[in-house]
């Protein structure tokens, strides 16, 4: 999947809809803020829910169907990143909202 992000990346794709469950969201959305680096504001994350848990997704409050509506009309909001550094020097994200 990161090939495949960073390849889309290059070739300027800022908008991306993912279908999946945290664990989705959680690689590829670390991918993309790794290679977007101080740009990241210009990325757009679009998540519709397939996998075992869900709980990211679930704590809109909407149906799939409601999400579906908003992602078709463009509709977002600002998330909410944590940057962690690890000793070792391993970056990795965390979304919040």
């Amino acid at each position: 999947m990161h090939d495949t992000l960073s390849a889309l990346y290059a070739e300027g794709m800022r908008q991306f809809l993912f279908v999946g469950g945290d664990g989705t969201l959680h690689h590829c959305g670390n991918t993309l803020m790794q290679l977007s680096g101080s740009n990241a504001h210009d990325i757009t994350i679009g998540v519709l829910p397939c996998g075992t848990g869900n709980d990211w997704v679930r704590t809109f409050g909407s149906s799939k169907e409601v999400l579906l509506k908003n992602i078709l009309a463009k509709k977002t909001t600002a998330l909410n990143l944590i940057k962690i550094s690890w000793p070792n020097g391993n970056i990795r994200y965390a979304f919040n909202m």
